[in-house]
């Protein structure tokens, strides 16, 4: 797994929302303290953007369910398949040559899928037409 902070807010939104319920002036020490005392609520005034990647839908479904992350996902449909086998995210319990064997399958199932493209039989991203 990698993660990057692509941005990140600066510490002056937490320093008004420490400062609106005593319409006082603190700075960063009042955030400090506020934090210290367990106020918690203060954090979701930031915002952090993380470029996360080489993590298992399975951690994506459940990250997806916390009410303070919003997440933007490449899309399994417009992608190009072969990449999935070289950068997917497979379970501890797949064994090397388990995974050797699962790659050459789906190896044939992108080549398959790339000659229906090739062909016309399907659109990326569609279900294949019905002749």
């Amino acid at each position: 797994m990698k993660v990057r902070m692509l941005e990140c807010t600066s510490i002056n939104p937490l320093v008004k929302a420490c400062n609106q319920p005593y319409q006082s002036v603190g700075k960063e020490k009042l955030v400090q303290r506020v934090w210290k005392s367990g106020h918690r609520s203060i954090a979701r005034h930031g915002m952090a953007s993380f470029l996360v990647e080489g993590v298992s839908q399975s951690l994506l479904a459940q990250l997806s369910r916390h009410p303070h992350l919003n997440l933007s996902v490449q899309s399994s449909r417009y992608c190009d398949m072969k990449q999935g086998i070289e950068n997917g995210v497979f379970p501890p319990f797949i064994k090397a040559r388990e995974y050797l064997e699962l790659k050459k399958h789906y190896t044939a199932v992108a080549d398959t899928y790339e000659q229906l493209l090739a062909s016309g039989g399907v659109q990326q991203g569609r279900a294949p037409r019905n002749s």
